[in-house]
């Protein structure tokens, strides 16, 4: 439902969801529920009780021992604490999923997370640090021929060029 916008059902369904869980000794599944908790806030603008949700579920996977629901909620936190400003903490976040995500071979979960990382320390005016970034996803991307996230990450890589008045290759890179 709240992929659709219908973020009252989605909230019925998963309050409903989650009362079940609670009982239940699924944790994977309790933290399945909580992380869709999170994207309904997220998408919602709630980014506060997002945050929490991720925290909880990360909490909840990592006793789970399940990676993968791991780097899923280190990825979404990473994501909102990006956008409430908290800088250091999702540059500390999206490096933990990266490592993550890379141990798993994840790859599009990779490439996902290096954009963002690679944006943020951008955005932040690390310029070396954005492009080691974003140079090895754009291998990654060209090696699993990936080509959407292949031209994402370059155009990223164009932007880094332009900040660094780079023209020539901010010029061949976003052609």
């Amino acid at each position: 439902h709240w992929y659709r916008g219908k973020f009252a059902d989605a909230k019925a369904a998963l309050q409903q969801a989650h009362k079940h869980a609670l009982t239940s000794d699924h944790r994977i599944q309790k933290a399945a529920v909580v992380t869709a908790m999170g994207l309904v806030a997220h998408r919602q603008g709630d980014l506060d009780a997002a945050r929490g949700h991720y925290v909880e579920a990360l909490q909840l996977g990592e006793k789970a021992g399940d990676d993968s629901r791991v780097l899923t909620a280190l990825q979404n936190l990473g994501v909102v604490l990006h956008e409430q400003g908290s800088f250091v903490e999702a540059l500390d976040t999206y490096e933990e999923s990266l490592e993550l995500a890379l141990a798993l071979d994840q790859t599009g979960r990779i490439l996902q997370i290096s954009q963002n990382l690679g944006n943020l320390w951008r955005y932040l005016g690390v310029l070396d640090k954005a492009r080691q970034t974003i140079q090895p996803g754009i291998e990654i991307a060209r090696n699993s021929s990936n080509h959407y996230m292949e031209g994402i990450l370059l155009t990223v890589l164009g932007e880094i060029a332009a900040d660094e008045e780079s023209w020539l290759e901010a010029e061949e890179l976003l052609k």
